[in-house]
């Protein structure tokens, strides 16, 4: 099953940045497809995410860490949020991320992915090393940033990311988020040296990934004990889409080692 999140597709579009928080919002979304799945067809689904929706499922993994909602994980692009904070004191990481920032000013940003029938959001799609997004695939992805109110919702996901870390380094809101920003915490939901998740996890990386340099994947061992990490050549931080056929077969051949 391939599930639209809130803010994409057909799905709802809530115009408030505070429907689009992670726990309480974006994690309950995401459990409620896999309970579908696995009320379907009564096995444990394999959770496979890119971006910001691996974010969601490292999250997810945290928080349910001591009965897995899921058979595995395949992150694609995407380290776990503890290994993303550590970044945070990259100067190199923290101006590949300089867009978060420009995405959480208000209302220019949705001007700017619209503009011209959303010809922005189709080059920033397209913007891979080695394959060229089918037709089809870049006038699905305008028409969907064109929907109304959808433009907002992909947005949200990052202003209400940076409204969260905001809050915890300023007013210590959240404990999760003040505890992963911090570092070296003994949380129990935060993953390190006393916390290290089980469950099978896949993570597949371009080389050629200006978003998540190479640093944040240095020590995936201080927080998965089970886990495969595999960077794909040449190739952008949309592997999915990049490389789709190296991608396939690395989920493949880790399935049959499981």
């Amino acid at each position: 099953m391939a599930m639209s999140l809130r803010g994409c597709g057909l799905s709802d579009k809530p115009l408030e940045a505070e429907m689009y928080d992670l726990e309480t919002c974006l994690v309950a979304d995401m459990r409620a497809g896999l309970d579908y799945v696995r009320q379907t067809c009564g096995q444990q689904p394999l959770l496979v995410a890119h971006g910001v929706g691996a974010l969601i499922g490292w999250r997810l993994l945290t928080l349910t860490a001591d009965a897995p909602e899921v058979a595995g994980f395949v992150s694609l692009s995407m380290p776990p949020l503890e290994a993303c904070a550590r970044g945070l004191r990259s100067l190199s990481q923290l101006y590949s991320w300089l867009y978060i920032l420009a995405f959480s000013m208000p209302k220019l940003p949705e001007a700017l992915l619209t503009f011209q029938n959303a010809f922005l959001g189709a080059v920033l799609l397209n913007d891979l090393e080695r394959a060229q997004v089918r037709p089809e695939l870049l006038h699905l992805s305008r028409a969907n940033l064109l929907q109304p109110r959808a433009a907002r919702g992909h947005l949200n996901y990052y202003r209400m990311l940076v409204r969260k870390m905001m809050d915890s380094v300023l007013h210590g809101r959240d404990t999760y988020w003040s505890e992963v920003l911090r570092g070296q915490s003994e949380h129990k939901e935060v993953l390190g040296s006393h916390h290290k998740l089980k469950l099978p996890v896949l993570i597949l990386k371009g080389s050629h990934d200006h978003i998540c340099k190479e640093g944040l994947f240095a020590d995936l061992s201080d927080y998965l004990h089970n886990y495969r990490f595999v960077v794909i050549e040449p190739c952008s931080h949309r592997v999915h889409l990049d490389a789709m056929a190296e991608v396939n077969t690395e989920i493949s051949q880790w399935l049959q080692c499981l």
